[in-house]
């Protein structure tokens, strides 16, 4: 190994080094945050923390490093996108970070969730039943949101807004009862 070698690899240690000291100075930021916010609230019972970051934050092995830990926090959340590029399912998008949550006894939610309009109507509702089957295997997930939005003038990768056929997939999940234990009536399209 040449002095360049090492020198490259001590840099590339430094920089992990450093960002891991910055993962923990946001994590005890958000403490000291949470803190201030909490002591305003004291009389106040039906309020929950949710640390959500995105699920590609996992994928990328980074943001584990600024979870603030399981006595800061009542829910674990990812928004779950599949991202430009090659089409990716619910599940392997999601994975990283089921993996990674499913060790902590926290429920889950997933704050946004949708699947780009430029995967075609039949694509679109294959990949929300099979997200529908995806949560359903985890039982740690006890809230789902769909973020349903028309961006005009922007790319169907952009738009996740749901049109009548993806739509009805997205009803079949509305009235399952895991996610609709009182069945109350859906309505739309």
């Amino acid at each position: 190994m040449d002095a360049r070698h090492s020198l490259v690899g001590k840099t590339r240690r430094r920089i992990a080094a450093i960002r891991t000291k910055q993962a923990r100075d946001e994590a005890r930021k958000s403490r000291r945050q949470d803190g201030r916010w909490s002591s305003k609230v004291q009389h106040v019972s039906n309020v929950a923390w949710v640390w959500c970051p995105t699920a590609r934050g996992f994928m990328a092995n980074n943001a584990a490093a600024y979870y603030p830990g399981n006595d800061e926090v009542d829910w674990v959340c990812a928004d779950v996108y599949p991202g430009p590029g090659p089409q990716r399912s619910f599940a392997d998008v999601a994975q990283p970070f089921l993996a990674w949550a499913a060790r902590h006894p926290k429920p889950i939610m997933i704050g946004e969730f949708g699947v780009p309009a430029s995967y075609g109507p039949q694509v679109r509702a294959q990949w929300l039943r099979a997200a529908e089957r995806t949560v359903l295997s985890h039982r740690q997930i006890k809230a789902l949101v769909y973020f349903d939005s028309n961006m005009t003038g922007t790319s169907l990768q952009r738009s996740f807004a749901l049109d009548a056929g993806t739509f009805a997939a997205f009803r079949g999940i509305a009235h399952n009862r895991y996610f609709n234990p009182r069945g109350v009536p859906v309505s739309g399209h």
